[in-house]
């Protein structure tokens, strides 16, 4: 009988034992896929207004975008500021938003939403994958954009014929 119940016993410890350490396995993966996936991918366009590094024991990199004001449905105007991270490492997009706020100019960020908000990655869901400049304004030491289409002449447009009798000015 005390042999019977020390086999139960040993069962019973190896059982407790594996689900423990299934739990924890499995508790692993999912923390590992929270921070690896992404819930949703987006952009968006404004002025950054804030970029700072913020932590005692986890640094990480939290940002401000200006996406432009709205109206209220009283008329006022509303300031709409979204708040952003950036994935420790991540010095590539540091750069282009030092560079962003250095120059005054709107960016376009894109981003991924994670699942969860974990505090030693990020103050938000939101973390900056790349920055793209908007806008077609031409700052000093800089050329603008070069078109590739021919240029047309005045009067009647490329590919057709004036009619018989008339100049090709069309007057």
């Amino acid at each position: 009988m005390i042999f019977y119940n020390e086999f139960k016993l040993r069962k019973m410890k190896r059982i407790i034992l594996f689900s423990i350490l299934g739990l924890l396995v499995v508790g692993g993966l999912l923390f590992a896929l929270s921070i690896v996936l992404t819930f949703s991918e987006g952009y968006r366009a404004g002025t950054v207004m804030k970029m700072s590094r913020k932590g005692v024991l986890f640094k990480t990199n939290e940002g401000q975008l200006n996406t432009g004001g709205g109206f209220s449905s009283d008329g006022d105007v509303t300031s709409s500021i979204w708040n952003f991270s950036v994935a420790p490492g991540d010095e590539e997009v540091l750069r282009d938003i030092e560079k962003a706020v250095d120059g005054q100019y709107r960016v376009k960020l894109y981003y991924g939403e994670k699942f969860f908000t974990w505090k030693f990655r990020g103050d938000t869901k939101y973390f900056v994958t790349k920055v793209e400049e908007v806008g077609s304004t031409v700052r000093s030491g800089t050329r603008a954009p070069q078109s590739t289409s021919q240029p047309q002449s005045q009067g009647t447009p490329q590919g057709t014929t004036a009619p018989q009798g008339q100049p090709a000015g069309g007057n």
